[in-house]
């Protein structure tokens, strides 16, 4: 581009005059609003080509570099440079818009006179997803005769450790990337990679609580203590910004009681977002020691609870063993007929959520994982 005022012309023509976010008109007569935004800031290595530039309303612009999140992409290109300073690793290429594997990074890797090749899968949030086990079969067919490697900057539970095993993927994990590829973390600096994979926890109160989860007995016996440990680990994780949760509260005709109600007077970030788009002014969750599934009732109790002009139309059941397939019908008309959302949660997405917050990482990723899976498959 010749300069400035002919690049923007051309970002124009792409967006058709309008925000690429909100479509916003962006030149109107003779006031133009226009904003330049890099998609990968060039601080991390983004250019200033146009596959890497967009146009933004100044609203937008502000609220995306108030709370942009660290893109997926970014990771990988960390990764793929960390992999390819170590003098063990040879041939590091990128498969992007390879038709032969699935996966980030194609490298090889020495093992004593020998060479591996290895297929890279890097994935930047540690939640993986509904279709988990699709996924690894799809990943494994794709790639059949060559080593495949996960990475992820977090720890993953043990039940998806064991999954990754017998699907024989490598996991490369947060403390794995931090002991094989220290030196090139000290010498290739990132503003939040570097800090993210050097700073190893030692065992601290998420360890304990997720040894407490999984102490805990399922039934009547145990009601009790899961409710109240539910409850701490939940204030947790969400407070602040949540404020502490009400505990056993029912609803005026007192025919609806719930295990706990966290006010949410959050003004930025996941939970602003869930109280604007779900009248969540208060966050409802539901503690259930089941020993099998959740059933249709312990979904509607909850549901009849939500009220636009109440609590609002945000609720979270914690079920140790989560729920059958015939009640996401229930839940998905709820959803379609009331505009209820109610998110599950078992003990699996419990201790990934605290080892999310033990890895310094957000670990409202799972919850937005969720509901994104129940959109999606709508």
């Amino acid at each position: 581009m010749r300069n400035k005022k002919e690049m923007i012309e051309k970002l124009r023509e792409f967006s058709e005059n309008k925000c690429s976010l909100c479509l916003t008109t962006l030149l109107d007569g003779k006031d133009d609003i226009s904003q330049v935004h890099h998609i990968l800031h060039p601080s991390l290595g983004g250019t200033n080509d146009l596959s890497n530039l967009q146009l933004l309303c100044p609203n937008c612009h502000y609220k995306i570099h108030k709370t942009m999140p660290i893109q997926s992409y970014e990771f990988e290109k960390y990764i793929f440079e960390l992999i390819n300073a170590n003098l063990n690793f040879r041939n590091t290429q990128s498969l992007h818009r390879s038709r032969d594997f699935l996966g980030d990074i194609v490298t090889e890797r020495k093992i004593g006179e020998e060479w591996e090749k290895l297929i890279v899968e890097v994935k930047y949030f540690t939640v993986l997803g509904s279709k988990f086990s699709e996924y690894l079969r799809h990943l494994t067919m794709k790639n059949i005769g060559i080593k495949t490697v996960l990475v992820c900057p977090g720890k993953l539970t043990e039940k998806t450790y064991s999954q990754l095993r017998e699907a024989n993927i490598e996991v490369w994990d947060r403390e794995y990337l931090e002991s094989r590829f220290h030196n090139e973390i000290n010498e290739i600096a990132h503003p939040v990679f570097t800090q993210q994979l050097l700073n190893i926890p030692v065992v601290g109160k998420e360890d304990l609580l997720i040894s407490e989860l999984r102490k805990c007995g399922t039934g009547k016996n145990y009601w009790f203590k899961y409710q109240k440990l539910v409850g701490e680990i939940l204030t947790y994780l969400f407070c602040p910004p949540l404020s502490a949760a009400l505990s056993e509260k029912n609803d005026e005709p007192r025919a609806n009681r719930r295990d706990f109600i966290f006010p949410n007077y959050a003004d930025k970030g996941f939970w602003e977002y869930i109280r604007l788009k779900y009248c969540a002014d208060y966050i409802v969750v539901d503690a259930k020691n089941h020993s099998t599934s959740i059933g249709k009732k312990d979904v509607l109790q909850i549901a009849h609870y939500l009220k636009d002009y109440g609590t609002g139309l945000f609720a979270i059941i914690v079920a140790r063993k989560g729920i059958n397939k015939n009640l996401y019908y229930i839940l998905r008309e709820i959803w379609i007929t009331e505009r209820k959302m109610i998110i599950i949660l078992n003990d699996d997405d419990i201790e990934q959520m605290l080892l999310e917050k033990k890895c310094n990482r957000d670990s409202n990723e799972i919850i937005k994982q969720k509901i994104m899976d129940f959109r999606v498959s709508l």
